[in-house]
């Protein structure tokens, strides 16, 4: 028997996308519970390419004591590994017209901390933050007009 959630809440143009427990229940053969946690936040914003032409941060950050192993893609290409606690990187020279797919994945330890996500630029600041499971599944989807 298994149990899904999945909540949405929009709040003006963010969208947050929670999906979280699955349980399986233990059979005879092995008396195993298994609890997956999954968790996808997912921001959706539109910003004008003018803003492209200063610096755009995203970073991404926890406290000192937080291993961060990871990836960020732009459309699905690898543009910057996380291998520490914090990481800032200017999202600017990436960035094209259009739809761009920002997602922040990977794995943090220890897993009961929270890991913060920020877009910062001239315009707006977007944060994301994440926290007791120990996964990163951030997408910020900007829309460059």
């Amino acid at each position: 028997m298994d149990a899904h959630y999945l909540g949405i809440a929009a709040v003006s143009s963010l969208l947050l996308v929670i999906s979280s427990l699955s349980t399986v229940q233990p059979s005879p053969a092995n008396f195993l519970t298994v609890q997956v946690q999954q968790q996808k936040q997912v921001t959706t914003y539109q910003i004008d390419a003018a803003t492209l032409k200063r610096p755009c941060w995203l970073s991404v950050r926890a406290s000192n004591f937080t291993s961060i192993q990871g990836r960020i893609t732009l459309n699905r290409r690898v543009i910057h590994s996380l291998k520490n606690t914090n990481t800032r990187l200017d999202l600017a020279r990436y960035l094209r017209v259009g739809k761009n797919t920002i997602a922040i994945t990977g794995n943090y330890y220890p897993v009961d901390d929270s890991v913060m996500i920020e877009f910062d630029s001239q315009d707006i600041r977007l944060q994301q933050q994440t926290g007791g499971n120990g996964r990163l599944n951030q997408i910020l989807i900007l829309e460059v007009k």
